[in-house]
C-alpha cells in the first residue's frame, strides 16, 4: 500500500521514542527537510506539516520531550554527541532531489550510534519526461 494515516506513524515514533527515552537514551527523531533550492526547493507531499505535528504531539508530562527527545532534521548537520538513538521518519526521494546523500551522511556523523528508518521510499525515481528512471 502507498497510502496511510501520517497520524498512526506518528504514534508509532512516539512510542519508540518513549520507550528508548525510557531506558535512558536520548532520542532524536529526524524528518526530512526541504529540498533543493530557489524555485525547485520543496518537499514530498507526503511529509508536509510532518514536524509540526511531531511538535504539537502529546510525549507525556514527564519531561522526556526536551530532555531525552529532540526534533531534528535528516542530515550530517543534525547529529550531536549526546544523541544516542536517530529515528528517521519517512525518508524518501523526490523527483529532481535524491535523500540518499543525506542518509549517507547522516549515518556516517552517527558512527556507532543507532540510525532507524520508519516507513522508508527509496525507490527508483521516475525522470522528468516519465521515460527513463533514475536508482
Amino acid at each position: 500500500m502507498d497510502v496511510y494515516r501520517i497520524g498512526t506513524l506518528m504514534e508509532l515514533v512516539r512510542v519508540l521514542a518513549l520507550s528508548f527515552a525510557d531506558d535512558g537514551k536520548r532520542v532524536k527523531v529526524c524528518v526530512q527537510g526541504s529540498m533543493g533550492e530557489g524555485a525547485l526547493a520543496g518537499m514530498p507531499l507526503q511529509l508536509a506539516g510532518t514536524r509540526k505535528i511531531l511538535e504539537f504531539m502529546d510525549w507525556g508530562d514527564d519531561g522526556a520531550m526536551g530532555t531525552f527527545i529532540s526534533i531534528g532534521s535528516i542530515g550530517a548537520n543534525d547529529v550531536d554527541e549526546q544523541d544516542d538513538v536517530y529515528i528517521l521518519v519517512t525518508p524518501q526521494n523526490a523527483v529532481g532531489n535524491c535523500i540518499i546523500d543525506d542518509l549517507r551522511a547522516m549515518t556516517d556523523a552517527a558512527g556507532s550510534s543507532p540510525v532507524g528508518l520508519v516507513n522508508p521510499r527509496l525507490k527508483d525515481l521516475p525522470g522528468s519526461s516519465g521515460i527513463m528512471q533514475t536508482m
